[in-house]
C-alpha cells in the first residue's frame, strides 16, 4: 500500500520521505525524487528511525509549492505536523500501525551478535515485502540469508514489547484518533471474523484507514491501481490490539532492556525471558515446512476447498 501512495505522489512531482537504512545499519529518514530510488524505503523496521532534519527539508518541499508525503509511525507523524504549525494542502501524511520501537542501540547489539557468528553483513530485511510469515533475513554479497532460533531473539522480544521505549507503553495515538491522513497495517485475522474474504493473502493484506478527507481522496484516486475491500471496522480492530491500546509495559522491562545490550548471549537471554522454543530441532523443521507451504500457497489453496464446500 505503501509504494501505490509513494508512486502516485512520485506521478505528481513530489517527494517522499521515509526510513531506510544507511551503510552502517543504521535507521534514517531520508528523501526520494525517483522510484528507482524507493526500494530503501519499503518494508517494515523494527526499530526507532532517527529523523533528523527531515521536517525542515519537508518544510522546503511544500514552501517550493510541491506535494510531500512523510510516512512513520503516528509520534513522528505528530512531530511533523506540529513542527509545521498548519496543515498545508500538499502534505500527506502516513502513520503506521506501531506496537512500539525499540532504540537503535538494541538493534546495534544484534546486528553485532549476527556479524560475529555470520560475519560482515551488508543490509537486513525483518521480513518479506510479498508476504506475512517469514523469518528476519540479512544480506551479504547480495544474497538473502535466513535467521533461526536464538538468532531471532530480538524478534520475539519484539513481539513480547519487552524492547520497547518507556513513552510507547503510554502512547497516547494508539487508538482510532490517528495522527496521519491515512493508517496502514496488516489486516490480520481478516476473513476469519464471520465475512469471509475470498482474496489470495498469501502476499499479506494490508489494513488502511482513510482518516481524513485528504486520506479518502489519496484512496480514490489509487481505485484503479490497487484492491479495495471495504470491512467493518469491528473486523480490523478484532486482531490489531494497538488500534485500541498501547503495548503492555512487561514487569520485567528495564532488566530486559539492560541484559539485551550487555554481554548476554542471545541464547542465554532467550532462555532466561522463555523466548526460545523448547525444541529446536523440532522448530526449525515446522517452520521450514510452514516456509514452503506459504511459497507454494497451500494456504490460499485450502482456503478455496473450503469456501467451495460451504
Amino acid at each position: 500500500m505503501f509504494s501505490a501512495i509513494a508512486d502516485y505522489i512520485l506521478e505528481n512531482g513530489g517527494m517522499v520521505y521515509g526510513a531506510a537504512f544507511d551503510d552502517k545499519l543504521q535507521l534514517r529518514h531520508i528523501a526520494v525524487d525517483k522510484k528507482g530510488d524507493m526500494q530503501p524505503l519499503r518494508g517494515s523496521k523494527y526499530l526507532q528511525s532517527y529523523t533528523g532534519t527531515i521536517y525542515k527539508k519537508i518544510k522546503e518541499t511544500l514552501r517550493n509549492g510541491r506535494k510531500a508525503l512523510f510516512v512513520g509511525t503516528p509520534c513522528q507523524v505528530m512531530g511533523l505536523r506540529n513542527y509545521l504549525g498548519h496543515d498545508d494542502t500538499n502534505l500527506f501524511t502516513v502513520d503506521l500501525i506501531c506496537h512500539g520501537v525499540p532504540s537503535q542501540k538494541s538493534f546495534d547489539k544484534w546486528v553485532e551478535v549476527i556479524e560475529t557468528k555470520k560475519g560482515h553483513i551488508d543490509g537486513f530485511s525483518f521480513r518479506k515485502l510479498d508476504g506475512w510469515s517469514s523469518p528476519p533475513r540479512y544480506i551479504q554479497k547480495n544474497k538473502s540469508k535466513a535467521l533461526r532460533y536464538d538468532l531471532e531473539v530480538y524478534m520475539w522480544a519484539f513481539y513480547k514489547g519487552y524492547l520497547f521505549r518507556e513513552s510507547c507503553y503510554q502512547c497516547k495515538y494508539a487508538n482510532l484518533k490517528r495522527s496521519g491522513d491515512i493508517t496502514i497495517g496488516d489486516f490480520w485475522g481478516i476473513g476469519t471474523h464471520g465475512i469471509p474474504f475470498r482474496q489470495k493473502q498469501r502476499y499479506g493484506i494490508s489494513l488502511v484507514l482513510s482518516n481524513t478527507d485528504k486520506g479518502k481522496r489519496m484512496i480514490e484516486a489509487l481505485k484503479d491501481d490497487c484492491y479495495f475491500e471495504e470491512r467493518t471496522l469491528e473486523e480490523g480492530l478484532a486482531n490489531q490490539h494497538n488500534l485500541k491500546a498501547p503495548s503492555a509495559r512487561p514487569t520485567e522491562r528495564d532488566v530486559s532492556v539492560r541484559d539485551f545490550i550487555s554481554d548476554m548471549s542471545l541464547l542465554e537471554y532467550g532462555k532466561k525471558y522463555h523466548l526460545l522454543p523448547r525444541r529446536k530441532y523440532l522448530y526449525l523443521t515446522e517452520s521450514f515446512i510452514k516456509d514452503c507451504m506459504i511459497e507454494w500457497g497451500f494456504f490460499d489453496v485450502m482456503k478455496e476447498l473450503v469456501y467451495k464446500i460451504k
